[in-house]
């Protein structure tokens, strides 16, 4: 329904998850809560990403509320200017 497909997931020694999209961008999901985090990834960041996918590097869903978008190097974020281009906080939830 959301058009992203999956090229690979991994799962690594620590038993963290990483998936990478057909359009090679990275899903981080970590090693715990990982369904509640695939659910906030489909009900909030695959949007974004299917809007801007040639911007973005990596999702990391990592976050307890929310959830980080890496821009690709030398994009800045649209919703705040930071000094690095690691990461932004983009969206989060309430407690």
């Amino acid at each position: 329904p959301i058009g992203l497909g999956v090229r690979a997931v991994t799962v690594d020694a620590r038993g963290a998850w990483d998936i990478v999209l057909s359009n090679g961008i990275e899903i981080r999901f970590g090693r715990r809560n990982i369904d509640t985090r695939i659910q906030l990834f489909l009900g909030m960041a695959a949007g974004i990403i299917s809007s801007r996918e040639a911007e973005i590097a990596f999702v990391d869903m990592r976050y307890t509320n929310g959830f980080t978008i890496g821009w690709k190097t030398g994009l800045r974020s649209p919703v705040r200017e930071k000094d690095s281009n690691e990461g932004d906080m983009i969206a989060g939830l309430g407690n």
